[in-house]
């Protein structure tokens, strides 16, 4: 029996999604793995714990819920309407699981598509996190000048952390985190992710894409890709190629998010894992369904074309 540790952060407004990405990581995981898994939270009713804890136990699996309106009542953290300050108590994982040396950290805003425990194999005695880096574009480029982040270090997407807390906390992370958040305060983009990157850009292990697999990717990868296209140069094309066809977790960041109306190539298999969940009668999508209906109809042809290169890597990389 394998166990895996998970974290997430949400709080009452995010249990929509919080509620299916648990979902979709239970019913994708293997007989002889377990979760036990923390939810750090800020005024999520009972009622919802109550209706995740079902769902959890059903799985044989465990939840823990840590309340941060203590921890994020002690910082000024500065605020971003787009995140909600929950979104900081990853921050923290080190000081409030002392007797926990590797989590797996998940955003909301995903589907955890494959079981994962393979990440227990993964060498992380050396590394403070292992994460996936984005695109290494003009953007990105940006953003590490602004931390003054070495340019030869990519910079990685925060929604997806492998946390060596032994080493965090061996060496002082949470401190150095905090510090930064203090001195770059007006520079932030991504409040926490810029931290994680300004503090820890030489302390990460590269992990394949497949594990923060951003669902916007898939069309861009599979459609619009050409050889030499520098947009990909941080990772291989046949990498890249395994992620966008077997992703272990989709993650959809950015707007619109998906119990919104959208037309991203993973919306309608978001949709139905969504519909299969104790979730599915939960307040109706909202957004503009006509304008989604006709960008849908609109990406048809392109989706075909993407759905058929998907099928013929899978008859050609035939999972064991």
């Amino acid at each position: 029996m394998k166990q895996v540790s998970i974290a997430y952060a949400s709080d009452d407004r995010g249990v929509l999604m919080l509620g299916v990405s648990i979902y979709s990581l239970l019913v994708s995981k293997k007989t002889d793995t377990t979760y036990k898994i923390y939810i750090f939270e800020e005024r999520i009713s009972e009622a919802n714990k109550r209706k995740i804890d079902e769902l959890v136990r059903e799985y044989g699996c465990e939840t823990v819920y840590i309340d941060l309106a203590e921890v994020l009542s002690k910082h000024n953290f500065r605020q971003f309407d787009q995140w909600p300050v929950v979104t900081y108590g990853r921050l923290f994982l080190a000081s409030l699981l002392p007797d926990e040396n590797l989590v797996l950290y998940i955003d909301i805003d995903t589907l955890v598509m494959n079981d994962l425990s393979e990440v227990l194999d993964l060498p992380m005695d050396d590394y403070a996190m292992g994460v996936v880096h984005q695109k290494q574009d003009d953007i990105a480029a940006r953003w590490k000048e602004k931390l003054d982040i070495p340019p030869v270090y990519p910079y990685f997407n925060a929604g997806v952390l492998l946390m060596n807390l032994a080493y965090m906390r061996e060496h002082n992370i949470e401190a150095e985190l905090l510090a930064f958040l203090e001195k770059y305060e007006e520079k932030l983009s991504y409040p926490d992710q810029d931290a994680l990157n300004g503090v820890m850009y030489d302390k990460v292990l590269a992990l394949h894409p497949k594990w923060n697999w951003h669902a916007a990717q898939t069309r861009k990868l599979l459609y619009q890709y050409k050889r030499g296209d520098s947009r990909w140069g941080h990772c291989p094309p046949d990498v890249m190629m395994e992620a966008a066809c077997n992703p272990s977790i989709i993650h959809f960041p950015g707007q619109p998010k998906p119990i919104s109306y959208n037309y991203g190539f993973f919306g309608k298999l978001y949709r139905s894992i969504w519909l299969q969940s104790p979730w599915k009668d939960a307040a109706p999508m909202q957004g503009k369904r006509m304008k989604c209906f006709w960008r849908r109809f609109f990406y048809a042809p392109t989706d075909t074309v993407i759905r058929l290169k998907m099928k013929l890597h899978e008859l050609k990389h035939p999972k064991h």
